[in-house]
């Protein structure tokens, strides 16, 4: 594995799947539309977006969730889990599995992601949520990237007023995020 920053061709050159621009990423201008929702209408969006791409890997996701609702912006909190999903397939063995927890406790909304792959090494753990920094390792990653997305994950998470960090695991990777119920 090696920590790696991209450079600004690489940024430049790279083809955005997100709605979100790294420029609103560093004004901090992201434009939420919170509506009172409910999680079994959220996981189905997420559903929607990640069942190809998990089929194509060859990897299972699994659901944990009592459903229930609050307010958020279910655009961004399922771009939110789709990215932290598509991370765990590019770095996920085949015919492994990703679960996708959602719990409630006392007036927050507890989200994880865990998955059964290579893991984040120990030396850039610190690092993983900044800008323009990526876990790669040539013989494990499936996919390429810019190293934007947790840095957006964590932007979106923060502007609703939650936290978004990275587990402790002994095997693969978990990164679990907070929301505050309203």
């Amino acid at each position: 594995f090696f920590f790696k920053q991209k450079t600004a061709y690489e940024i430049r050159n790279c083809d955005w799947s997100s709605d979100v621009c790294s420029s609103d990423l560093e004004l901090g201008q992201f434009q939420l539309s919170k509506s009172n929702s409910s999680l079994s209408v959220l996981i189905e969006g997420v559903r929607s977006e990640i069942n190809a791409m998990a089929k194509s890997h060859e990897i299972d996701i699994m659901y944990n969730y009592n459903d229930f609702s609050f307010k958020f912006d279910a655009q961004k909190i399922t771009q939110v889990i789709v990215n932290l999903v598509r991370n765990s397939l590019d770095f996920s063995p085949k015919n492994s599995i990703i679960t996708i927890d959602v719990s409630q406790k006392n007036d927050t909304a507890l989200f994880s992601v865990t998955d059964q792959g290579t893991g984040v090494p120990e030396l850039i753990k610190g690092h993983i949520f900044k800008k323009f920094y990526s876990v790669d390792s040539s013989d494990k990653r499936k996919g390429t990237g810019t190293g934007l997305g947790l840095a957006i994950c964590r932007e979106i998470v923060e502007s609703h007023g939650g936290r978004i960090w990275l587990d402790d695991t002994e095997i693969g990777t978990k990164i679990s995020f907070s929301l505050p119920l309203e």
